[in-house]
């Protein structure tokens, strides 16, 4: 028996997935990823409690395969920005910043008033954004100096479990994009962008390409996990980008919409496009862990989480129906929103949770409810949050197309906001567009363990590994009366929902700010 393990590190739920080697689910084990959350919209990680969880999942996961000797290697999906600085003998040394934290703010304004922006974003591919780690590293170096000065590597989320499969210090290249220090066209870490921060570049570990042998699990973590000592560790990669190689977009105008916690739309391309739109645009560009490609980023910071949101705050009569009728609980909340009528008699959302993506990109932008009456009802609110979430997906499409230069014709949806069937059919109706829905329930991990397939030589390359993956597909059309209702209720009310709100929603910011 020949297996595959690809371990999934997300924000809010973590999974190991065992695959055969046509990408058919051997065994699963998943959990929540513990969030410590404090005051100032400050998130963190510990790192001891997420390896600890990791090891945790593998046993578990190990569990219903008879031999773990067939565990031919492993690769790592992850979220991207969030680090860990480690001491000599690689001890971390300070817990996780959640990429979503946004305690890096100054560091930001630091980049806005000493640094040209548009050489930033030629050299790196990414706009200027509080999320990324450089400006965690700096953070440290400015509040944190003792922590600073002891950092021998800045490790991000999967490199620091691959240092502790295996002792060796490695990041792939679609994880060195995300940290704002990556030089985009020359695939290296860039000296410019490091000294002018004065960061060592010898803290930024090895860079691989995807598919890469970087060690084996060593004996300790063989006793931790149920692993055998010797399976070969590979590099993976950022979660959306493992997600878009497993559904095959990896050629010049595919386009993906990976819906989880947050959701991003993915247009691979040949080429990086860092032009003076791209710039504007506040889009991402990055490596691809397919081959020597190229990708075009965007999206929405929060999506399924908003979902999550709403179903902990106000979901207590679903929660209790699901616990008495075995149903899920998302699917409960999805059959109340079908009871409200398209348009939620005049309820708008606009899904700011966690700040808005580009190419508005602003940290400070807040959720609301907008047009609420007495007449409203609990309906009303569910399906205000998912249709206000399809025309935030809407306006980030349309304004990824105008950089990319063409109109998506088909877009491939993966992820929980397409497993449930209310959701993803309004998705359709909402951007006017066709979906096709692959029948992969896990594709982020599929990715990693197809890339670790690669570099342990059981796939000759990349086309051979996605010709072995078979799997269903289901075309989601947009209804044409709906399509109709939700271009006006879009063009009309939506797309002014955020220009009215901005600058009250800053005041609520520098209020709680200086309070």
């Amino acid at each position: 028996m020949d297996y595959l393990l690809g371990i999934d590190l997300g924000t809010t739920n973590s999974k190991a997935i065992i695959f055969d080697l046509e990408g058919e689910i051997i065994s699963t084990a998943s959990c929540s990823t513990k969030t410590h959350y404090e005051e100032n919209n400050r998130a963190y990680y510990h790192p001891e409690e997420i390896w600890e969880m990791v090891c945790e999942l593998i046993r578990r996961v190990l569990l219903p395969v008879g031999n773990p000797q067939w565990i031919r290697a492993l690769a790592i999906s992850s979220m991207g920005e969030a680090g860990i600085p480690v001491d000599e003998k690689g001890k971390w040394l300070y817990p996780a910043i959640a990429w979503f934290d946004t305690r890096t703010e100054p560091q930001t304004r630091w980049w806005q008033q000493n640094y040209d922006l548009r050489k930033l974003n030629r050299i790196t591919g990414l706009p200027l954004h509080p999320m990324f780690s450089i400006n965690k590293i700096m953070w440290l170096k400015d509040n944190e100096p003792n922590i600073f000065h002891g950092m021998k590597k800045w490790l991000c989320m999967p490199d620091y479990l691959i240092f502790r499969l295996t002792g060796e210090y490695a990041t792939d290249f679609s994880i060195a994009t995300r940290t704002m220090a990556f030089n985009l066209e020359r695939r290296r870490w860039s000296e410019e962008i490091l000294a002018v921060v004065n960061i060592n570049p010898e803290v930024m570990p090895p860079i691989y390409p995807s598919g890469t042998i970087v060690g084996k699990v060593n004996s300790q973590v063989a006793s931790q996990t149920g692993l055998v000592a010797g399976t070969l560790v590979v590099t993976g990669g950022h979660d959306h980008v493992c997600g878009a190689f497993a559904m095959g977009i990896v050629e010049e105008g595919s386009v993906l919409d990976s819906s989880g916690t947050s959701e991003s739309l993915f247009v691979c391309m040949d080429r990086a496009r860092l032009n003076l739109r791209h710039y504007r645009s506040k889009f991402s560009s990055g490596c691809h862990v397919a081959g020597n490609k190229y990708y075009l980023f965007g999206g929405m910071q929060i999506s399924g989480g908003v979902v999550e949101w709403f179903k902990e705050q106000f979901g207590k009569e679903e929660k209790i129906l699901a616990g008495e009728k075995g149903s899920n609980i998302y699917d409960l909340l999805m059959q109340e929103a079908e009871k409200s009528p398209p348009g939620c008699s005049g309820l708008f959302f606009l899904p700011h949770l966690w700040g808005s993506g580009p190419p508005s990109r602003d940290p400070y932008s807040r959720g609301a409810y907008i047009g609420l009456t007495t007449y409203h009802t609990r309906a009303d609110f569910i399906r205000a949050v998912i249709e206000g979430l399809c025309y935030e997906l809407r306006y980030t499409l349309e304004s990824i197309e105008k950089v990319w230069g063409r109109k998506a014709a088909i877009l491939r949806g993966i992820g929980g906001g397409f497993r449930n069937r209310f959701w993803r059919q309004l998705k359709a109706d909402a951007t006017g567009r066709l979906y096709e829905i692959p029948e992969v329930s896990e594709a982020s991990a599929l990715g990693a363990a197809l890339l670790a397939g690669i570099g342990a030589g059981i796939y000759s390359s990349e086309k051979e590994a996605l010709s072995r993956i078979k799997y269903d597909r289901e075309l989601i059309y947009p209804r044409p009366h709906l399509q109709k209702t939700y271009q006006h209720y879009y063009q009309n009310i939506y797309l002014k929902l955020y220009p009215t709100l901005k600058s009250i929603h800053h005041q609520i910011h520098n209020l709680e700010t200086n309070n």
